[in-house]
């Protein structure tokens, strides 16, 4: 009679199966020497609306959680909410505004924090005066499934729509360049969450 034969840590290979990573919504503000700060109050709220936009769309479960940076990253992750938004645009910052710009090195640095290693990526907002070098994909540390955005800041899209064209033109395989209040209608819409541009990276 032919023996069946057992495949080795059946257990462990159907529970890696069962258990999906923990979905997560980041939103990466820059905070660096040339943001305005009425560019910064309006990223602010901006986020608070695209949480309130994606819980709308009954993904409340989905954590949306907020980094800062300017050349690096300034502590932690932190969960976006009512309170804690309110209190960073009203100047009760836990860090100081300032300082040069890495687009590229520091979204790196942001999803390769400790707190994002067991979790999964779905959309990457990131809020900023598009006054940087615009970043490689490849040099994101993030997955081809990754919704990505940049949205671009009041004074860049009135001062600087030169640069905002040519950063758009560079990103245009991975990504979306949006005006700041333009953001929630262009990238909610996309509700799975899933990148339109991963087939061409």
């Amino acid at each position: 009679m032919t023996q069946i034969k057992r495949v080795p840590n059946i257990e462990n290979v159907i529970t890696n199966i069962n258990q999906e990573k923990e979905k997560i919504n980041l939103a990466f503000v820059d905070c660096s020497g040339s943001i305005k700060y009425e560019d910064f109050q309006a990223f602010l709220s901006e986020i608070l609306n695209f949480k309130n936009a994606f819980n709308s769309m009954g993904k409340p479960s989905e954590k949306f959680m907020i980094v800062f940076a300017d050349h690096s990253v300034k502590g932690e992750p932190i969960e976006v909410n009512e309170v804690n938004i309110t209190q960073y645009m009203n100047g009760r910052l836990p860090f100081l505004m300032g300082g040069g710009s890495d687009l590229s090195n520091v979204i790196k640095q942001a999803t390769q924090l400790n707190f994002f290693k067991d979790k999964k990526i779905n959309s990457l907002l990131c809020f900023t005066d598009l006054l940087d070098n615009p970043p490689k994909f490849k040099d994101l540390g993030l997955s081809k499934d990754t919704l990505i955005a940049y949205i671009a800041a009041p004074t860049t899209t009135t001062k600087y729509q030169e640069i905002k064209e040519k950063f758009t033109e560079e990103v245009k395989d991975y990504a979306k360049v949006v005006n700041i209040g333009e953001g929630v209608e262009v990238i909610v819409k996309q509700n799975n969450n899933i990148s339109p541009y991963k087939s061409k990276i």
